[in-house]
């Protein structure tokens, strides 16, 4: 709440003649969120934007080796520009895709243009490029959270994931960002994202005394998009022993990202609150989604926002989503 309040302040002040319009837009989209329409007034309030799509990893399980085709690209401050003023009822943004974001040259331009309207940023890193100049630079970016994706408790298991990095110097560049946002006392929310699979459930308790001996915040615990070789999806028995693993790390925060919902209403909201968009300017529908090739709405670079968010590909996928399950969703670890 307190979170919630001081980002209305920001707002007020950098960008006062938008706070009415994204109010009014919260309000609107609470009530969607109730009957879930094919077509809806209120736009998104979060965005993922793939600040780059350029890796300097090879991990086993991600996408990304699918995609090598992609030409590399980083966004600049002209793409981030448009989509802000495209989707200015956005209060956050996840400048994330498919590869890693401090590998953009123009990534704290990006941080600093979203700290001068007001809105939150967060992102996801490998870890191999938190060094001590950009440990510095994202203590004063204004970044809200920041994610460091680990898989692995061990140089052995985590190198035999993340192709390429070094279990070491990744462990000794977190250290050194807690030591330096301990000794500023500013700085973003910092944790720990690890994926789990059939395979790998079984040293998760490791992964556990990890995040708490490197002090992050919190540790999230997510499933993998089915068919990511060479690991296997969860099963029921994993989920449960994952969240009884959850209840016993506390009051150390586990999430469980791939936790079923007791109740029988519809989990995903995605399509209805945030949208996609990749560093080509592509939109789809979720972040599990980040391949146009497979589903596309739209592309904001050629197109207005306002015309693809409620285009006839965005409504026939809501109403799939409300109904039944879409081919495309059937593999993702969140739903």
């Amino acid at each position: 709440m307190a979170n919630s309040v001081s980002k209305i302040g920001a707002i007020a002040i950098k960008r006062p003649w938008v706070l009415p319009r994204i109010l009014v837009n919260k309000q609107v989209r609470k009530a969607s969120l109730s009957a879930l329409p094919a077509k809806i007034r209120a736009f998104p309030g979060h965005v993922q934007f793939e600040s780059t799509n350029a890796c300097n990893l090879r991990c086993s399980m991600c996408q990304i080796s699918v995609l090598s085709k992609r030409r590399k690209r980083h966004a600049k401050l002209r793409n981030l520009k448009l989509i802000i003023q495209q989707i200015p009822t956005a209060t956050h943004f996840t400048l994330q895709g498919l590869g890693e974001p401090l590998l953009n040259p123009h990534l704290f331009d990006l941080l600093d243009l979203l700290k001068s309207f007001g809105v939150d940023s967060s992102f996801v890193t490998n870890g191999t490029l938190l060094d001590k100049e950009n440990t510095q630079k994202l203590l004063g970016s204004g970044l809200r959270d920041l994610t460091v994706s680990i898989d692995g408790y061990d140089k052995k298991s985590f190198e035999a994931i993340r192709l390429g990095a070094d279990f070491d110097a990744v462990m000794n560049n977190v250290e050194y960002f807690v030591k330096q946002r301990k000794k500023t006392g500013a700085g973003p929310s910092l944790g720990i994202m690890t994926i789990a699979s059939r395979e790998t459930v079984r040293y998760m308790p490791e992964v556990i005394r990890l995040a708490r001996r490197l002090e992050v915040d919190q540790l999230t615990i997510k499933g993998l998009n089915s068919g990511s070789d060479p690991f296997s999806p969860l099963d029921e028995k994993d989920i449960t022993t994952l969240n009884e693993l959850s209840r016993s790390a506390r009051p150390f925060p586990v999430s469980i990202g791939c936790e079923r919902r007791p109740d029988t209403g519809l989990r995903c909201r995605w399509p209805w609150v945030s949208t996609y968009v990749t560093v080509e300017g592509d939109v789809t529908p979720c972040c599990n989604c980040p391949n146009p090739e497979d589903l596309i709405m739209g592309n904001i670079y050629l197109d207005s926002f306002e015309k693809i968010w409620n285009g006839a590909p965005y409504q026939r996928f809501r109403e799939d989503l409300r109904t039944g399950m879409p081919e495309i969703c059937k593999g993702c670890p969140d739903y």
